[in-house]
């Protein structure tokens, strides 16, 4: 596997086609404790974040010279909402929102009307919110081209699992209403998830929660649009076990790609790459692949098990590509400095000094391609270092760009007291070169997002930023 190491990186020159121009939005007043934002898309051709302060929901909408156009207010939203997930396509844009009333989780829905104001919600879904034990949350998902969302959750009734799930279309119209009970109690319905350009919802179930284990016995559910139930169809496992797993729409091919790893036994450490093709027409698995992985990744110990699936991408050639990166939370204690004048009570408070701090590591990504019969056609890893404490990672981590000469992968570079934006670029031959991002000391200032970057287009993508109490956002044109 090839290398390149970040820290005491070498800059390489970069070919002309990957030229990039660098804008900051103007700043917005945050609390970064209690608020919430993030970067939505586009939308009637202005790009779209949500920032959430004070209890107040805006929409605000920058120009195509990503100077702010308007805002709009979800003065609908109530403060004690518990999730909330937006889905946007080139004319549209939704809201859906989960609120808990009267011991039970409802979904709200609203969209954007023609003079940015919001249509009145209604309400799309509702189940029993359950006991802090055995509740259960809704998800969410869009389909590759934002005109169709799915929503779904389980919830117990008379000991038996219901699955709940509604397909509705950028008009809000519900065009898929689902309810089925599951009789299979060792049957664990995933987050994992996956809706069609028209409509047609797929999620996946194994016979153990997923924090226990490797999946040994995996199941696809499928409906069709209009469907009421879904089709059960149980994977081909070849006696392995599975774990870390994706759905992917080839929606052009009418495909489905399941992926993930898998290994010997519940377990056991991943061995490789799994994946398997169900064809939604003929609705049944038209290939099935095992491919075993050999990681010469660095001088420490790394197998897939420390690595998390974060992207899979399919080429129009057919290959797949896995993306991955190896990350780690760990505790510690941190005592302050010993005081200078030593007594008995001053040692015996000296415990009281000691806290523990969060440690949020990000390293390594590891890149597969899979050609079309399972094969591996080539592998590559970028070596990074982000750790941080006590912030849940938000700064670390990456944000990917699929152009049309490759993928790019955004970073922070943090082997360094003044942090800088990196870019890998990697080739569909696997190449991968680095270049650091030319920035200005007003970008300098603000601590960088990556992470929670959205593509907005073939060549533009955005990313949150804050600073103190502010926020604003990026946008890079390539």
């Amino acid at each position: 596997m090839r290398k390149i190491l970040l820290i005491g990186l070498f800059i390489f020159a970069i070919s002309d086609g990957f030229g990039q121009k660098i804008v900051l939005s103007e700043k917005e007043e945050l609390n970064l404790r209690n608020d919430d934002f993030m970067v939505i898309g586009q939308c009637r051709k202005q790009t779209v974040v949500y920032k959430h302060h004070e209890g107040i929901g805006e929409i605000i909408f920058y120009n195509a010279s990503f100077v702010k156009d308007r805002i709009s207010t979800l003065a609908f939203l109530p403060t004690s909402f518990l999730k909330i997930f937006f889905s946007n396509s080139a004319e549209h844009l939704s809201v859906f929102y989960v609120l808990k009333e009267n011991r039970k989780l409802n979904v709200y829905m609203s969209a954007l009307k023609e003079d940015f104001s919001w249509t009145e919600p209604v309400l799309l879904q509702s189940s029993p919110s359950g006991s802090y034990r055995n509740s259960h949350d809704y998800h969410f998902c869009s389909s590759e081209d934002n005109t169709k969302t799915l929503v779904y959750t389980t919830f117990d009734e008379n000991e038996i699992t219901v699955l709940q799930a509604r397909v509705v279309d950028e008009s809000l119209v519900s065009i898929s209403d689902i309810k089925q009970s599951i009789t299979d109690r060792d049957l664990y319905i995933s987050e994992t998830a996956s809706v069609s350009n028209d409509g047609a919802a797929f999620m996946v179930a194994g016979d153990v929660n997923t924090s226990k284990g490797n999946i040994e016995k995996l199941t696809l559910l499928s409906g069709a649009k209009g469907a009421s139930t879904l089709t059960v169809t149980p994977m081909n496992l070849n006696q392995y076990a599975v774990s870390d797993i994706h759905l992917t729409m080839d929606n052009p091919n009418n495909n489905l790609y399941v992926s993930g790893y898998f290994a010997d036994g519940r377990y056991s450490s991943p061995r490789g790459i799994y994946f398997s093709v169900f064809d939604m027409a003929a609705k049944g698995i038209s290939s099935n692949h095992f491919t075993p992985l050999t990681l010469q990744i660095s001088s420490s110990r790394t197998d897939l098990r420390d690595l998390k699936i974060r992207n899979v991408f399919l080429k129009k050639t057919g290959e797949i590509e896995i993306v991955a990166e190896k990350t780690y939370q760990n505790a510690r204690n941190v005592g302050s400095a010993p005081p200078v004048i030593s007594s008995s009570l001053l040692l015996s408070n000296m415990a009281d000094n000691t806290r523990i701090v969060q440690e949020f590591s990000y390293e390594e990504i590891a890149l597969f391609n899979l050609k079309t019969d399972g094969s591996l056609a080539w592998s590559q890893t970028i070596l990074k270092d982000q750790t941080t404490t006590d912030d849940n990672g938000i700064f670390s981590s990456f944000g990917v760009l699929q152009h049309r000469l490759g993928h790019v992968f955004l970073f922070s570079d943090m082997s360094s007291k003044q942090s800088r934006l990196l870019a890998c670029y990697v080739s569909a031959n696997g190449e991968l070169t680095v270049k650091e991002l030319q920035s200005s000391e007003e970008v300098d200032e603000w601590s960088l997002m990556p992470r929670s970057s959205v593509q907005l287009s073939k060549s533009e993508i955005v990313m949150p930023c804050v600073s103190k109490n502010y926020l604003c956002f990026l946008k890079i044109s390539y």
